[in-house]
């Protein structure tokens, strides 16, 4: 297994990466954080294409993307849609709550991803497990 470290976005490049403690639901519960950043480091990024470009054969999918999940789907269905690539076996992913409506967000990536894949499990804003249709 390759697990690559890295943040997908409009481009290859390079981005500052702040890194806390895990406060997801703190716009949710409307709590303010007591944590500060600990830590800033310089991640890799690299576009949705050249992270497709690695991808043959069955593999997987996991997201934890604090939002960013939405723009990642967007890329990688235009990209299975355009038949440019096969697309993941088995997709993990958990949702967020980042625009203001959340729910439509969510519902449009999960009613793309049913052209695709089966869902296993959905649990709004938690986890989402789908796994490929069968091409027979």
């Amino acid at each position: 297994m390759i697990v690559h470290v890295e943040a997908v976005g409009q481009q290859d490049g390079s981005a500052l990466l702040r890194v806390s403690g895990d406060h997801s639901y703190l716009d949710s519960v409307e709590r303010p954080s007591s944590i500060n950043i600990s830590e800033v480091k310089s991640v890799k990024v690299v576009s949705i294409s050249t992270a497709l470009s690695r991808l043959v054969g069955q593999y997987s999918m996991f997201l934890n993307c604090e939002g960013g999940e939405y723009h990642i789907f967007q890329g990688v269905l235009s990209k299975m849609d355009s038949m440019e690539t096969e697309g993941p076996r088995t997709i993990v992913f958990q949702s967020h709550k980042v625009t203001d409506k959340p729910y439509v967000q969510l519902y449009m990536i999960r009613q793309a991803l049913g052209h695709h894949s089966i869902p296993l499990l959905i649990l709004d804003w938690a986890w989402d497990i789908w796994v490929i249709r069968s091409s027979t």
